[in-house]
């Protein structure tokens, strides 16, 4: 039994072989791909719970810096005499509450 082949052959066989290489990488790559993107949508994820929480802290810390500036502006107004020191002691007092709310509502979700 004699087998023949020609160069036309050989050369079809040989690029056979290599696409069948080829398909193997396209799926290895493709595996690694899918495995790569569930990765990123995890971070994603957690990217878009910590900016909700900041733009949560961002608006309370607004407020309490809104609360002090009223404080500052109420006891400055004190000082000049156009307002009474009762109520710009109160409002310092309102402030510092608020400084302290916010500080103790983050102590509470760190913990």
């Amino acid at each position: 039994m004699e087998i023949t082949l020609s160069i036309q052959d050989i050369g079809h066989l040989l690029l056979i072989l290599v696409a069948i290489v080829l398909l193997v990488i396209l799926c290895v790559v493709a595996v690694k791909l899918v495995g790569t993107l569930k990765e990123l949508n995890k971070v994603l994820d957690d990217v878009s719970v910590v900016s909700g929480t900041l733009a949560d802290k961002t608006k309370e810390v607004d407020n309490a810096v809104s609360n002090v500036a009223g404080a500052v502006s109420n006891i400055a107004s004190a000082v000049k005499g156009n307002q009474s020191t009762v109520s710009a002691v109160s409002a310092l007092i309102n402030s510092l509450g608020a400084f302290r709310t916010f500080s103790s509502s983050d102590d509470k979700k760190r913990k």
